[in-house]
């Protein structure tokens, strides 16, 4: 297979459409993450629905129990995308002659038959696969939610204490 050919099968595979869907889907995924977290920080922080009763009537958040959402994050993605193309070509030419030859003294006859086949044959294949290899682990709340809890957790001690 010529390289022109091959850039021009390449040109109109949907390799770059396919790494885009592929791209894109990991980029929700962890936007589906970043999602949960955030949720599960506003139920943890929520002491009405979600807290723990203290005595008294009295209900405190589990954010201010000391309890924190995990976030997730994709530290590693790979995209493997595979693909395969082949042409071949097949060309095959036959010819074929006879000849009969008779007569008579002052008579001769001559006659000929020629055949000729000429034949071409084109295939095309191609293969294409892809895999995604993603690697999750757990990370630590940002600073500034952090240091948010903390500056809660103590604002709501020194309500206590007074």
């Amino acid at each position: 297979m010529s390289n022109s050919k091959v850039m021009a099968s390449l040109e109109k595979s949907p390799l770059p459409g396919l790494l885009t869907q592929l791209g894109t889907a990991i980029a929700s995924a962890q936007r589906a993450l970043d999602d949960n977290s955030i949720q599960m920080a506003m139920q943890l922080g929520d002491a009405e629905e979600h807290g723990v009763d203290i005595g008294d009537g009295e209900r405190v958040s589990l954010i201010s129990l000391g309890f924190a959402p995990v976030f997730y994050h994709f530290n590693e993605a790979t995209i493997d995308i595979r693909v395969s193309l082949s042409t071949s070509t097949t060309t095959e030419t036959k010819f074929g002659t006879s000849a009969t030859v008779g007569g008579a003294v002052y008579f001769v006859m001559f006659a000929a038959t020629v055949s000729a086949e000429f034949s071409n044959k084109y295939s095309f294949s191609s293969e294409a696969s892809s895999s995604i290899t993603a690697r999750i682990s757990s990370i630590p709340p940002p600073n500034a939610f952090q240091n948010w809890i903390a500056s809660r957790h103590q604002a709501a001690q020194s309500t206590e204490t007074e």
